[in-house]
């Protein structure tokens, strides 16, 4: 069965960048997924003024915001559509005009169809975390989040942040389903950020061997960085392609609780990270 991968694509306020949407569309090819990809162009709300010409004012600099949004929009499905072609993947395109929070759960709502979404990070872009956030916590699929530095190979080996959660084993399924080049896994457990179970690491790694799979357990000091860094910092220690996680938190009204690896992973991305919530 083939999978199929989603990518959705922000032109606003913060626009997802061409080469971001180009290792997006690596990263699908990399796993050997097809893509189907929503690119939002932003349709701003007008509101009436009492200040004589104002009103003038505003509606040209919403029409010039638009204009650019649909620009972008444009550029950004010719370069999906091109990158897709080079790496022999299928690719459905589609061009939205929404609000950006009709964006932001759109994305959450269309990545339900497929198996997982695959969404570009870029440091400083607080959109594409807002979108990161809204599908982790509202699709019911997992997301890999790909940083606009990284470049993308088949990915046979990954590490896992395991501390025996549910969150964590929903994640190593989600993992085994959508990577299904991993043949290695490298069992993290942070050694000084929290109590953790006597024997949670080994014993996966039990389980994990008894499927054939290359495993081993890697405890990670902390020290004083954070925990999301020093996860993250050890996946490229070990030489994973990815990093698999559960993401914590709960989600209402748009109001995101969240766990401190959770938040930090996306705040800060060094490395790809496939979370699942």
């Amino acid at each position: 069965m083939k999978m199929i991968g989603y990518v959705p694509l922000l032109t606003y306020p913060d626009a997802t960048s061409i080469h971001a949407a180009d290792v997006a569309v690596g990263m699908a090819g990399a796993i050997g997924a097809d893509v189907d990809v929503t690119v939002f162009a932003v349709d701003l709300p007008r509101a009436a003024s009492t200040f004589g010409n104002m009103i003038i004012r505003v509606s040209d600099m919403i029409q010039k915001v638009e204009k650019d949004s649909r620009e972008h929009a444009a550029a950004l499905s010719a370069a999906v559509r091109q990158g897709a072609l080079n790496l022999g993947l299928g690719v459905s395109l589609e061009t939205r005009v929404a609000a950006p929070t009709e964006a932001t759960a759109g994305a959450a709502a269309e990545a339900r169809y497929r198996d997982l979404a695959i969404i570009p990070w870029a440091e400083h872009n607080l959109t594409a975390r807002e979108v990161a956030e809204a599908v982790i916590f509202g699709s019911g699929r997992p997301v890999l989040l790909v940083p606009q530095s990284h470049v993308a190979a088949e990915i046979d080996h990954v590490a896992i942040a395991w501390d025996g959660s549910r969150v964590a084993a929903r994640a190593l399924a989600d993992a085994r389903g959508t990577l299904p080049g991993v043949t290695k896994i490298t069992v993290m457990t942070a050694g000084d950020e929290k109590p953790l179970e006597i024997g949670i690491g080994d014993q996966l790694v039990d389980s994990l061997s008894r499927r054939g799979l290359q495993a081993r357990h890697h405890v990670v000091p902390v020290g004083s960085r954070p925990v999301s860094l020093a996860l993250q910092e050890a996946s490229l220690e070990v030489g994973a392609g990815a990093m698999v996680m559960g993401g914590y938190g709960h989600s209402r009204l748009r109001d995101f609780v969240m766990g401190g690896a959770t938040k930090g992973v996306l705040a800060a991305l060094i490395v790809p990270v496939l979370m699942s919530h």
